[in-house]
């Protein structure tokens, strides 16, 4: 029987479950993936930002993410110019800080 199709009623049941890894601690087999991925999902859990259920960004992600547009968005034309992405990606500590 596969991992697969094991997983899959699991994972369609618990939508919250991003990642599932075979391993084997035994035969030292993808170890550190499943580090990478325990370690992601506790520093840049998806859950406030996306919903499973819906397949959509959640309303706060989205205001957040409008509110970094428009204070990115210097010349108010309604879209970033290569110059206002290059200073947002320089200095986005500045625009976080608004927060």
């Amino acid at each position: 029987m596969s991992l697969e199709t094991v997983m899959m009623p699991i994972m369609q049941q618990f939508r919250e479950i991003e990642t599932c890894i075979e391993c084997s601690a035994l035969k030292q087999i993808q170890i550190p993936e499943v580090f990478y991925y325990a370690q992601k999902a506790v520093l840049h859990p998806t859950g406030p930002l996306f919903d499973q259920e819906t397949q959509a960004l959640k309303p706060r992600c989205v205001r957040a993410l409008n509110r970094i547009f428009i204070l990115c968005d210097h010349d108010r034309d309604g879209s970033l110019s290569d110059a206002e992405l290059n200073d947002f990606q320089v200095d986005s500590s500045s625009v976080f800080s608004l927060f």
